[in-house]
């Protein structure tokens, strides 16, 4: 039986989500943080092969999550994303969603539900 670990990528600029993110989710996952876009798809980049999910913010510095998520696609049209944000009323999120594919997930959230959704969006990740 294989026990290693699913790596997630999160890249959020809010201190606190990275920290319940990785607290909620690091029992099941080796997890991943970026604290903006680029340091995200930078690592992305170097560690494409063991990442099997990506959580993101959408507004963050040096990249926000929309082009995050672009970029990572073009390379892994197939990664499994969540786009997450406070900033629903500014955005028009349905047409994201669509054009991005993915999940998306309204802050504040209930970690308990997003940890479910997680392992939903990874159980068939090999």
């Amino acid at each position: 039986m294989n026990t290693e670990k699913k790596t997630i990528l999160i890249a959020d600029d809010e201190p606190s989500i990275l920290d319940a993110l990785y607290e909620a989710l690091s029992e099941d996952y080796e997890v991943i943080l970026a604290g903006n876009g680029r340091e995200a798809f930078d690592f992305f980049v170097a560690n494409q092969s063991r990442i099997k999910a990506v959580i993101t913010d959408l507004v963050m510095p040096e990249l926000y999550g929309d082009k995050l998520i672009e970029q990572i696609h073009a390379i892994d049209a197939d990664m499994p994303v969540i786009l997450m944000t406070g900033f629903e009323k500014e955005v028009d999120v349905p047409s994201l969603v669509k054009r991005l594919g993915g999940m998306f997930v309204k802050k504040p959230f209930d970690i308990f539900e997003f940890a479910k959704l997680v392992r939903g969006l990874t159980a068939d990740a090999s």
